[in-house]
């Protein structure tokens, strides 16, 4: 019977198996977090206004400017000068 108790007495290296399964649990929750991430496609709809409104409201100066080209007087919905083939934009003036 000493032996046997002498078996279950040992305790050393059980904090470190602890330590592993918890690490393991931790690194299998993430590691499912991100998979599942991935699938709804969250990094592309954060990435969304960033690169469209923010970045169309930086070129044009409105988020729902157009501008078809070439030709001046077909922008619309954003401020503008056009005068002797000259196309200026202006946004958010210093006061």
């Amino acid at each position: 019977m000493k032996s046997f108790k002498r078996i279950l007495g040992n305790e050393r290296g059980q904090s470190t198996m602890e330590y592993i399964i918890l690490l393991a649990g931790v690194v299998g929750v993430v590691f499912t977090a991100n998979l599942g991430l991935q699938k709804i496609g969250l990094g592309e709809k954060l990435l969304a206004p960033i690169t469209g409104d923010f970045a169309h409201t930086y070129q044009y100066g409105h988020p729902k400017a157009n501008f078809d080209g070439q030709d001046p007087s077909s922008a619309s919905m954003h401020p503008r000068i056009t005068s002797s083939g000259n196309f200026r934009i202006f946004v958010n003036p210093r006061k």
